[in-house]
């Protein structure tokens, strides 16, 4: 993610803010950061599908973007860790949908449980050392094999996100205690 850090640990509360400033150049369709829930979700997609429409872009564009948030938003419902007190009082997610040019940029952060680091890790690794016509064989082969037990689904979000976008998706994670990581990602939409 362009070597740059999103958060301080310790720091949470600014995290959509932080984003947002260092978006110079870019236009910012839409930001939220706080705690989301599948309403929230719900409203976040009709408003990037509203201002995508105002904006004039084309079907396909607009499909291809809309895809990569609803995606990005289900990774987070699967994926982010959920506190159980209010020891975070604010922060448990940001979504920033950006454009600069031609170029639509989704990106994401949320807290995650260290031990599911190592494993999303290698997956995003192994995602992103792939050509298309890998991917789409890894796609395939995804829809072939069961989930795990315990696994939210079989793994196709990312691959799909990377199939779609036409770039190399870009995340990080960074270390805010021995049980939280911040899982930062980002995809880019362009035509």
């Amino acid at each position: 993610m362009e070597s740059r850090q999103i958060l301080e640990a310790g720091n949470l509360q600014t995290a959509s803010m932080k984003i947002a400033t260092r978006m110079l150049g870019q236009d910012c369709l839409l930001e939220f950061g706080g705690c989301t829930h599948n309403n929230l979700h719900i409203e976040i997609i009709e408003s990037a599908e509203r201002l995508l429409f105002e904006i004039g872009e084309s079907t396909q564009i607009r499909k291809r973007v809309i895809n990569a948030i609803i995606e990005c938003l289900c990774n987070i419902t699967f994926h982010a860790h959920k506190p159980a007190s209010d020891a975070i009082p604010f922060f448990n997610t940001a979504i920033v949908i950006s454009r600069s040019g031609k170029m639509y940029r989704v990106e994401t952060t949320n807290l995650i449980l260290q031990q599911r680091v190592k494993q999303l890790k290698e997956k995003l690794d192994t995602i992103s050392e792939l050509n298309s016509d890998e991917l789409a064989d890894l796609y395939q082969k995804t829809l072939k094999t069961t989930p795990q037990t315990g696994s939210p689904g079989a793994g196709l979000g990312f691959i799909q996100m990377a199939l779609r976008s036409k770039q190399q998706i870009h995340y990080q994670f960074q270390k805010l205690d021995e049980e939280l990581q911040l899982f930062c990602f980002q995809v880019t939409i362009g035509q």
